[in-house]
């Protein structure tokens, strides 16, 4: 965990070199439309949309970590844009994948809904032009251990250990980055996820995280842990309630030099779960990362 600017440098380099070999169909401070070609119906209030890329040889050009922002129109046709990560990565060429919940209104507390997801989920069809605006974000996972944070001011080499707090559709950007780690057998950090929501229906991306924990090697590189407000009416053998200190301490790795904590979600969670019970647990905030 020591930060450092010695052999982390060569993995960004490499990280760069295999990236430049691809198209990429980002255009760092500029917009790029991409047309919409699928969208699954995953439950009730979530969805899973395709997007094309430019070309069958391009990828979306999205460092592991970061993401993009996507815009659309609310209610009254004003211009609207919400920070994505996508679920698919750039070792996926020809299109991208994202998973959106709609928030649709709810009242009295959210009386519009949510401008962006309603307008992708409920008011654009297949074949819709949507911009996109990206790379974004301060952190990016260079893989096997090694993390940029905050444009490189922090370089973290040797992390063997890395604990995860997700809540709702903050589980996305987690969901890129055990993709990115699982797949690649050279990759030896251990990674374990705590995902809240509040019913068994709400949890997004449930699949996608239940198949990389049945890849045999996976097994022993992915720990994942959920925790509901509501107890389900069947057999539940995970949590139910808050994220706790007895949640994260049971199920996250002990704080070390050689760990970082990387937490994405609503802010109630972020501050009153998250930063208060990993400091009590002594994990330094250096090593607490924030989506």
């Amino acid at each position: 965990g020591e930060e450092t600017n010695g052999k982390a440098v060569d993995a960004t380099t490499t990280t760069t070199t295999t990236q430049k070999k691809k198209k990429k169909a980002l255009k760092p401070g500029g917009k790029v439309a991409l047309k919409l070609t699928e969208k699954e119906e995953l439950s009730h209030n979530s969805f899973r949309l395709r997007f094309e890329l430019p070309s069958k040889a391009h990828v979306l050009g999205l460092p592991v970590g970061k993401h993009v922002l996507i815009y659309g129109r609310d209610a009254t046709n004003a211009l609207v844009a919400r920070a994505y990560t996508p679920v698919t990565a750039d070792n996926t060429p020809g299109y991208v994948d994202f998973v959106i919940k709609a928030y649709r209104p709810w009242l009295p507390k959210f009386p519009l809904g949510g401008a962006l997801s309603q307008y992708l989920c409920d008011r654009i069809s297949v074949g819709a032009s949507v911009d996109f605006r990206g790379p974004l974000g301060h952190i990016e996972y260079l893989g096997r251990g090694s993390w940029r944070v905050g444009g490189g001011s922090r370089i973290f080499e040797n992390i063997t250990k890395v604990g995860m707090i997700a809540g709702g559709t903050g589980v996305t950007p987690m969901v890129q980055i055990l993709i990115n780690a699982l797949r690649d057998d050279e990759d030896a950090t251990v990674f374990s996820l705590i995902l809240a929501n509040q019913t068994v229906d709400d949890i997004l991306c449930k699949t996608d995280l239940e198949a990389l924990l049945e890849g045999g090697a996976h097994k022993k590189r992915f720990h994942l842990h959920y925790t509901v407000d509501k107890k389900p009416e069947t057999e539940w053998p995970y949590s139910v309630g808050f994220v706790g200190k007895d949640v994260i301490k049971t199920h996250l790795p002990p704080a070390s030099e050689a760990t970082l904590v990387a937490c994405c979600g609503p802010p109630g969670m972020i501050d009153y779960a998250c930063k208060p019970n990993l400091t009590a647990l002594g994990h330094t905030e250096d090593h607490q990362l924030y989506f």
